[in-house]
């Protein structure tokens, strides 16, 4: 949000401390307290393990979506990413790889009008 009180000639932020994110989807880790992964839009995947936006960290930029963390085997977790790009943590979150990159197919879908 922005604000001018001078008709546009000097515009000012009033975004200073707004902590707002819009989230596609959350999984919730079936054991740890305060644990939990997130898709924003716009804002990339982020980790939390305590509450509030100012404690998580963003694993993976761009355009947040879907997450997932295996309920029976919570070391597996998952985030997503436009055009079925996936990245995938095998050991709890600590570190993220993409084994799945399905961008090159984007042509495809796109003819598809997918």
């Amino acid at each position: 949000m922005h604000y001018s009180a001078d008709g546009g000639t000097t515009i000012r932020d009033r975004n200073v401390g707004l902590r707002i994110k819009q989230f596609y989807s959350c999984a919730i880790h079936p054991v740890t307290t305060d644990y939990f992964i997130g898709g924003a839009q716009d804002n990339g995947m982020h980790q939390f393990s305590n509450p509030g936006l100012s404690t998580s960290v963003e694993f993976a930029g761009g355009d947040g979506c879907y997450s997932a963390i295996d309920q029976d085997e919570p070391q597996y977790q998952f985030g997503s990413y436009v055009y079925n790009v996936y990245r995938r943590s095998t050991n709890g979150g600590s570190t993220w790889s993409t084994p799945v990159n399905n961008q090159k197919y984007r042509p495809v879908c796109k003819s598809m009008g997918l």
